[in-house]
């Protein structure tokens, strides 16, 4: 049975790419920290932008407009299917347009997949279309500068 797999963890000097990204990564928080005045009062200009751009957006929201450096870039409309059937019920639903469909939904009893795969009734090549595994990463924060390329 498939049992969950420990993730190896390497060494940062086994992999380049995270040598230099924890070397960029450490030229950045000097370079931040022998420029905490300036950095500081950047955090401060980005906060105050932040907070005017999210109100303007929802202003301009609430009102269903463009405006100025706000723009609007497309109306959707949405239908309710399960609200008209409660409205009307179901003879007049269908009258108005609604329909009844039966959707079949596929599923699997992963402890049965898995014990058939690891007693090969399903072989690897089949296996490997039916499970897979992918790895999660935390997300490490990007620095990125308003207004620059």
């Amino acid at each position: 049975m498939a049992t969950a797999k420990k993730i190896p963890a390497l060494d940062p000097n086994d992999i380049p790419e995270v040598q230099r990204f924890i070397a960029e990564q450490e030229r950045f928080e000097q370079f931040r920290q022998q420029n905490k005045q300036f950095f500081d009062y950047l955090e401060q200009l980005a906060a105050a932008h932040n907070e005017a751009l999210n109100a303007a957006r929802a202003a301009c929201k609430q009102r269903g407009v463009s405006c100025g450096p706000i723009q609007a870039t497309s109306v959707s409309t949405k239908y309710d299917a399960d609200a008209m059937y409660d409205l009307f019920g179901r003879e007049t639903f269908l009258e108005l347009g609604g329909s009844l469909e039966t959707v079949q939904q596929r599923s699997l009893d992963k402890k049965r997949v898995d014990f058939n795969i690891d007693s090969g009734r399903i072989d690897a090549d089949r296996a490997a279309l039916i499970r897979r595994e992918s790895v999660s990463y935390k997300k490490n924060e990007e620095i990125s500068i308003p207004g620059s390329k």
